[in-house]
């Protein structure tokens, strides 16, 4: 009886357990059966693996870090797009015409006689120029590179030459427009913010007779001021510009507080118009290099006088 007895608890537990672990077989061996039988159909799906969790985590790509603009120089083996690479090639040839003795003025000359060359095939070629090209890039760099002006690498750099090299612009015919500009970034150089103020108001004093009508005057919008060299690689990573301030030839004349974006938003065609004419008619006085962009004018000014910064 102890044997019969044996064999009965032998083959319960067999059936017990035998069961439990043949079930996913089982369960498994019809899945692929089915597949097979309804492969035409393509029924079964691949299920994805989950994804492991701490130190097995996916690693992200670390973003490259800020360089100083003269840090890489001109003749190094860089990879570069066809764009900046002619970009560059209209920096080497306009910085070339700067010498010892004739530190700004040969290469402003050639800057403005290159630019009127590109504006004077027709009224197409005109206004082609004046929307921009790499050459004109390049020779807005070069300028800033030969008058010397030297970049802002961070926030911190910005701040502690607020009210010395930087200032504000405040003119009543002047809107910083706040939304697209942070407060930490609401700063220029002291000859921009003349320019910018007096163009303000000229065009204030031209269109009033409209504001003395009723007519509400809209002051000059400014859109974009300083960038320091870590807000200009944010812009080149997002891919918004190929002007990247790890190469002195690349980077932008706003990381150096010289330029800035005039809004066209609510300005009406009538001031546009006037404003476009006063643009160009500064620009042929060598005062101004700039284009005209999709939402807004891009003005470099030149400094008064060789800064000799860098």
């Amino acid at each position: 009886m102890k044997h019969i007895a044996r064999a009965i608890a032998a083959l319960f537990m067999v059936l017990l357990f035998g069961s439990t672990f043949a079930a996913p077989a089982t369960e498994y061996t019809s899945v692929r059966a089915e597949c097979r039988k309804n492969h035409k159909q393509k029924l079964c799906k691949k299920v994805k693996k989950p994804q492991r969790s701490g130190k097995h985590k996916v690693r992200q790509n670390k973003l490259p870090p800020v360089a100083d603009p003269s840090r890489v120089p001109l003749g190094a083996k860089l990879l570069l797009s066809s764009k900046q690479e002619a970009i560059r090639d209209a920096f080497s040839e306009c910085i070339r015409h700067v010498t010892e003795t004739n530190r700004t003025g040969a290469v402003v000359d050639f800057v403005f006689r290159e630019q009127t060359a590109r504006e004077e095939n027709g009224l197409r070629a005109f206004w082609s120029a004046l929307r921009g090209s790499t050459a004109h890039h390049g020779h807005e760099v070069c300028l800033a590179r030969t008058f010397r002006l030297r970049g802002y690498r961070d926030l911190a750099d910005i701040r502690r030459e607020a009210g010395g090299q930087l200032v504000e612009i405040s003119s009543p015919y002047v809107e910083v427009v706040s939304k697209e500009i942070p407060p930490d970034r609401r700063f220029t150089r002291p000859w921009v913010r003349d320019y910018i103020a007096g163009l303000a108001h000229d065009m204030h004093q031209h269109f009033a007779l409209e504001e003395q009508a009723g007519e509400h005057f809209v002051p000059l919008r400014v859109t974009s001021m300083i960038r320091s060299f870590e807000d200009q690689a944010k812009e080149v990573r997002r891919g918004l510009s190929p002007a990247d301030c790890r190469y002195a030839f690349l980077c932008s004349t706003h990381t150096s507080g010289s330029s800035l974006d005039l809004g066209l938003k609510d300005i009406g065609q009538q001031k546009r118009a006037w404003l476009e004419a006063r643009l160009i008619a500064d620009q042929q006085k060598h005062k101004i290099l700039f284009i005209i962009e999709r939402s807004h004018y891009h003005v470099f000014v030149l400094p008064p006088e060789y800064m000799g910064e860098e």
